[in-house]
C-alpha cells in the first residue's frame, strides 16, 4: 500500500474461484482475512489490521490433509492457524481466475462485500511460491485413477 492502512480499511484484495472451491484475501471490520471454500463451506483466518500496516502477507503450508497459514503486517506474524481442510483438488470449475483488488459476482465467501474494491493505496500483489514437492508419479497416477 503507498499509505498506511487505517484499523477500518476494507476492500477485497485477491481472489480465485469461488463459493464451490477457491480462496481470497480481503479486509472487512478492521481485519486482514484469508478464507478458502470448499470441503464444507468456507473455512477463514482473520487477524486485525494494525494501525499504519502497509504491507500485508499470507504464509501457507499444505499438507495431505489441511493448510497452516501465516497471516502478517509489515513482516511481522498478526496470526497463524489451521483452516481445518485440505486445498481442494480444483479451485471452481466456471473458471479459477485469479482477481487482483475486487471479486466476482460469485465470492468465496458471503463474508466478503464484493462491491467494495481494495483501497485506492493498494498497490497490486506479489505471489512466491517454493520449490514443488517431490512427484511420486506411481502414487500420483494411483490418486487420479481411483476415480476412473
Amino acid at each position: 500500500f503507498d499509505e498506511a492502512l487505517g484499523t477500518s480499511s476494507e476492500g477485497v484484495l485477491a481472489e480465485q474461484g469461488d463459493w464451490n472451491a477457491g480462496w481470497a484475501m480481503y479486509l472487512r471490520d478492521g481485519e486482514l482475512r484469508w478464507v478458502m471454500a470448499g470441503f464444507g463451506g468456507p473455512r477463514e483466518l482473520a487477524a486485525p489490521i494494525p494501525n499504519g500496516a502497509r504491507s500485508l502477507h499470507v504464509e501457507g503450508t499444505c499438507s495431505p490433509d489441511d493448510v497452516e497459514l501465516v497471516l502478517g503486517a509489515d513482516g511481522v506474524e498478526i496470526a497463524r492457524g489451521s483452516i481445518g481442510a485440505p486445498i481442494p483438488l480444483a479451485w471452481a470449475p466456471d473458471g479459477a481466475f485469479l482477481t487482483v483488488g475486487y471479486a466476482r459476482p460469485f465470492p468465496v465467501t458471503e463474508r466478503m462485500d464484493t462491491d467494495i474494491e481494495a483501497p485506492e493505496s493498494f498497490l497490486g500483489l506479489s505471489v512466491r511460491t517454493g520449490s514443488p514437492p517431490p512427484l511420486d508419479l506411481e502414487a500420483e497416477f494411483d490418486r487420479v485413477m481411483r476415480h476412473q
